[in-house]
């Protein structure tokens, strides 16, 4: 592809074509990974300027180039697009590079502050089972139902988000379900991908640093349905922002269909559960179709009352798309639950122990709510407050650990910016100001065996958040990334033997003091 078919519908500020008829053959914005061919994207960054790469991208074979601003020098050979917002353009120009990958899949959108990643599972379930060939795109990389490529975004950058659209269709994917992050959206990483349904789960305080408030956060949500006016849209109204959201779409577009539902049989929504009953084994309700009049039973494995939301706004998608009621139905009640979200350690000393991702107040909040809902137990949560949530994010996180939890046992958690010291000092406030019954466990290997101690000794059913699926913990200070693995420090636990030796930093010390005595 030449670069006048590239930038078709593109308005640029300036086009330098100092070689026309070069091949397109691929896109990056990424200087260190360009190919021979590739367009390359010179992406201000929050702390570079984006110029600095484009001499690198061009030795590395970039035969294209879009930015704000051009060099002082250019390449002859290097064909020179210059644009008001080089963001906003990448989509539109990879999607064309790479085929319109788009076009031959239904694409859905799932965004919202919880439940992303449940949804977008729970939907891909029902559509595999129903025969469709489909892939999920989101927090755990791209899955295509056989591999998973890790992206390292929940939603990746387009010009990644369009190669990926286009490696999966060429393997016969027909239907994409994508989460999509509100980051994504205030950065252009979805402009120019084609919806077929659009998906609002809620809306809680999260990455307020990022957008400032909650106004502007719902904004920038709510750009993904106002951006494309005529696809359908399932909203879970039991927030308020999904009630506005709804009411707001309805009024901007009555043609629209908007599909609302809700698991605490709201009066307004369309779709509905009732006859709810939840145990530690799972949840069953009935599934209420206000607009047809049919009534069908469901249940999952997945447990708590915010997970059968989940399972309403995914069954309500997947009947836009045409799929089977009683397929869909069976594929929920079959369902395996997600890598990090509430999922019970097997064990044979009956213990109750469970492991999520649930990082945010919000989502623990649920978690919590959630399993002391199907026991009568104390609860034992072991959390941490990531380094990058600031001091007003680190006390919300405690506050809520205060107030849901029986037991708390505060711990390391990722450290991508502050000190262990300065997040335990904020928290450690926090959860005394609110009378919370509270330990601190630095390390949090050793975090997990007092928790274990718990439930042994008084029958506690305990929750381990904040690392879940992600299976690393980011240390303080630049000092780089361990593993770490919860269910196996959980089940050494059990077995009576210290899970601290499993903590890679405790192999680095004894090797080095192996190494002192050799010496």
């Amino acid at each position: 592809m030449q670069i006048r078919s590239a930038i078709q519908d593109i308005l640029p500020e300036q086009l330098v074509e100092s070689n026309p008829d070069a091949e397109i053959t691929g896109a990056t914005h990424d200087s260190r990974r360009v190919q021979p061919g590739d367009l390359f994207f010179a992406v201000p960054g929050f702390k570079q300027d984006a110029r600095h790469f484009i001499a690198d991208a061009i030795d590395a074979g970039a035969v294209a180039v879009v930015c704000e601003e051009l060099p002082e020098q250019l390449d002859p050979a290097v064909n020179f697009l210059r644009v008001k917002n080089v963001r906003a353009v990448i989509g539109p120009i990879a999607r064309r590079i790479y085929g319109e990958p788009d076009s031959g899949q239904q694409i859905i959108g799932v965004t919202g502050t919880n439940g992303k990643t449940s949804v977008a599972y729970l939907l891909s379930n029902l559509l595999r089972a129903a025969g469709k060939n489909t892939t999920t795109i989101g927090t755990l990389g791209v899955d295509d139902g056989k591999n998973i490529n890790y992206t390292g975004n929940t939603t990746p950058e387009a010009t990644t988000l369009m190669r990926e659209l286009k490696r999966v269709a060429d393997h016969g994917s027909t239907h994409t379900v994508m989460e999509v992050s509100s980051h994504a959206l205030d950065l252009h990483r979805v402009t120019g991908v084609r919806f077929s349904a659009l998906v609002f789960t809620n809306l809680s305080e999260e990455h307020l640093d990022f957008h400032g408030t909650m106004e502007s956060y719902y904004l920038s949500k709510k750009q993904l349905f106002s951006e494309h006016p005529e696809t359908p849209a399932v909203i879970d109204i039991d927030t308020e922002y999904g009630a506005r959201l709804a009411k707001e779409l309805r009024e901007e577009n009555p043609e629209r269909r908007v599909i609302t539902t809700s698991a605490h049989a709201s009066p307004a929504a369309d779709t509905i559960a009732t006859e709810i009953t939840t145990d530690l084994n799972g949840s069953r309700f009935t599934v209420v179709n206000k607009l047809t009049g049919e009534n069908a039973g469901a249940e999952t494995s997945w447990l708590g009352v915010h997970n059968i939301s989940n399972s309403l706004l995914a069954l309500v998608v997947a009947d836009l798309l045409g799929i089977k009621k009683s397929d869909a139905l069976y594929a929920l009640a079959v369902a395996d639950i997600v890598p990090g979200r509430t999922k019970p350690v097997a064990n044979s000393a009956g213990l109750h122990i469970f492991i999520d991702y649930a990082h945010t107040p919000d989502a623990i909040a649920t978690a919590v709510s959630s399993l002391k809902a199907l026991s009568n137990n104390a609860l034992t949560l072991v959390f941490g407050v990531p380094g990058d949530r600031g001091e007003a994010g680190w006390r919300r996180l405690a506050h809520t650990a205060a107030e849901t939890a029986d037991h708390v046992i505060l711990t390391e958690d990722d450290m991508k910016e502050s000190t262990l010291e300065e997040c335990f000092r904020v928290a450690s406030d926090q959860l005394n100001t609110d009378g919370a019954d509270w330990q601190l466990v630095p390390n949090r290997w050793d975090a997990i065996g007092q928790a274990v101690a718990r439930a042994k000794q008084f029958g506690d059913t305990v929750l381990i958040t904040g690392i879940g699926h992600q299976n690393t913990l980011i240390q303080a200070g630049g000092a780089g990334t361990i593993t770490i693995d919860e269910q196996a420090a959980v089940r050494a636990a059990i077995a009576g033997e210290d899970p601290r030796a499993l903590d890679p930093r405790e192999k680095t010390v004894a090797a080095a003091q192996t190494s002192e005595k050799e010496n």
